[in-house]
Formats: C-alpha cells, sequence, structure tokens
C-alpha cells in the first residue's frame, strides 16, 4: 500500500511517472491511496488522462479521500450555506458594476437578481 499526500496535479505526473518505470503500476501488488487535494473531484471529472498513460494506470482502482465542505452533507441547514443565501443581490448587482464592459464591447458576466438563492458556492468556498 503506498498513500500520497500531495498538494498538486503535476506532481501527481512525477510520482506517476516514476512508478511507471519502477514497474509499480498495473497489476502488481501495490494499493495507491491518493488526498483529494491532489486532485479534487471537481477537476478529477474534467480530466481526460490517456487510458495507457501512467496518471490514468496510478488512478485505475485507487482510493481517493477527499473533503467536501459541509454544505455537501448538511445542505440548507448548514450556517455557511444560510448566510450565502441571506446575502443581498445588491452585493451581486455592485461587483457587476464595478466590471467594465470589454474591449469588444460585450458585457461581462450578468448575475441574476436571485443569484445566491439560485447558485451553491463552489467547493472549498
Amino acid at each position: 500500500t503506498i498513500v500520497l499526500l500531495l498538494d498538486r496535479e503535476a506532481i501527481l505526473k512525477d510520482v506517476a511517472d516514476l512508478a511507471e518505470e519502477r514497474g509499480m503500476l498495473g497489476d502488481n501488488n501495490y494499493f495507491w491511496i491518493l488526498s483529494g487535494d491532489v486532485l479534487p473531484p471537481e477537476i478529477l471529472m474534467a480530466r481526460n488522462y490517456l487510458k495507457d498513460s501512467p496518471v490514468a494506470k496510478l488512478l485505475s482502482g485507487a482510493a481517493m479521500f477527499t473533503n467536501y465542505d459541509r454544505f455537501v452533507y448538511t445542505g440548507e441547514s448548514d450556517k455557511f450555506l444560510k448566510a450565502w443565501r441571506n446575502q443581498s443581490n445588491n452585493l451581486a448587482e455592485h461587483v457587476y458594476s464595478l466590471h467594465p464592459p470589454r474591449a469588444d464591447g460585450s458585457e461581462p458576466y450578468t448575475p441574476s437578481s436571485n443569484y445566491f438563492q439560485e447558485e451553491t458556492p463552489a467547493f472549498f468556498s
């Protein structure tokens, strides 16, 4: 069993390349456990590693421990999420007013009038 506590995806690639060189990937006696900080779930889902790449081999069958914000588990009763939902829509409008139109004349992102009530904060907010 090998436990990796990394904080950057780039290091994961280096470790995977070295493990491949040493024959520590694929069908063998090594079980990899990774911390979620190296590859948070929202990033992992967006990655498309080549099927036979060292990182794909390392992740195949690996266990990953990850951290989630409390509101993922407790839902609308979470203190942080309640505070998020209770923010004034004026805040979103104020932030929007600070960003002038782009050079091409297009408007930046325009929040809805119920932004904080409709949107859920990103992980690790």
